[in-house]
């Protein structure tokens, strides 16, 4: 969802306002924010790095956090705390996913987040997923809250798939 239909979803009328002005000059900074925080944390600068999570929840359709990590471009040592989370799956989708950590994900941190999937398909509260070359190996899933409910008997809270190894998943609910 862009910041100009967040605001349209609020009431207001098409067009500049006052506090579209006020949203748009912290958007312009965010980047730059994002990067001095990743360099006093010593962490990995992130490449996206503006959302808008309308009271502290993220609701979009098929996903609601995806990391995707690419040979030579490992997604490591982010955190996700803490989080609201309700996904729900489009109508003719193969998958629907609250947080999905997919190939060459390493040394993250997934906790206290409180994640509702709805689909009509196969639906992950949490799923990571390596292949053979990027695999996804030592994370920290720990006292999340996850819901999956769907139309069909496939509904998985946390699921590993193949190359994954080495992760620490303990207190989810």
């Amino acid at each position: 969802m862009g910041i100009h239909e967040w605001i349209l979803t609020r009431g207001k009328k098409y067009g500049p306002d006052q506090e579209l002005e006020e949203y748009l000059k912290i958007y312009a900074t965010s980047t730059k924010i994002a990067h001095e925080y990743a360099e006093k944390w010593e962490i990995t600068k992130p490449v996206k790095t503006r959302a808008i999570a309308p009271n502290g929840t993220i609701g979009i359709n098929n996903f609601g956090i995806y990391f995707l990590g690419a040979a030579g471009t490992p997604v490591n040592n982010n955190t996700i705390d803490n989080n609201t989370i309700q996904t729900n799956c489009l109508a003719g989708s193969s998958a629907c996913h609250g947080i999905y950590l997919r190939r060459l994900i390493n040394f993250n941190n997934v906790t206290r987040n409180n994640i509702s999937v709805v689909g009509t398909t196969t639906n992950y509260g949490i799923f990571l997923e390596g292949n053979s070359d990027l695999a996804v190996n030592s994370n920290l899933v720990s006292s999340n809250i996850i819901r999956t409910s769907g139309n069909l008997s496939s509904n998985y809270g946390i699921y590993l798939s193949a190359n994954v190894s080495g992760n620490y998943i303990r207190g989810n609910d």
